[in-house]
């Protein structure tokens, strides 16, 4: 969980980074537009990055125990991520893709979107 903690602002900010000279020239400048698009874009990002993450977290929470309650299937973050990669490849890491940009993308989208127009607004107060 603490991974997905610090994973996901650099995420957020590696979509953002680029905003300024692409969409810039796709729409004027100071525009709204420019912010949600970034968003959306960084919003992939993010997912991208997240989901490996949040698939190897579940299926560490949803495994079997024994009664120390260890354990059965994988050993830790590690094994269960090499596991999965070695018996399903990349796409096992990706499984519920989809979900997951439910989930994450409307959040990336809003907060980057909302603190960019609070930012402008802040500076046209001050």
């Amino acid at each position: 969980m603490m991974r997905q903690l610090k994973l996901e602002p650099c995420a957020q900010m590696a979509g953002v980074k680029r905003r300024g000279s692409f969409l810039s020239q796709v729409f004027p400048e100071d525009s709204w537009m420019v912010a949600l698009s970034a968003g959306m874009i960084s919003s992939v990002v993010v997912v991208l990055a997240m989901t490996p993450f949040d698939v190897v977290s579940t299926r560490l929470y949803n495994q079997p125990v024994d009664h120390l309650g260890k354990g059965q299937l994988y050993k830790g973050f590690t094994d269960c991520f090499s596991k999965t990669l070695k018996k399903e490849g990349l796409a096992g890491l990706y499984k519920g893709l989809g979900a997951s940009y439910f989930r994450l993308g409307p959040h990336t989208i809003l907060s980057l979107f909302f603190w960019d127009e609070l930012r402008k607004l802040y500076w046209k107060v001050r």
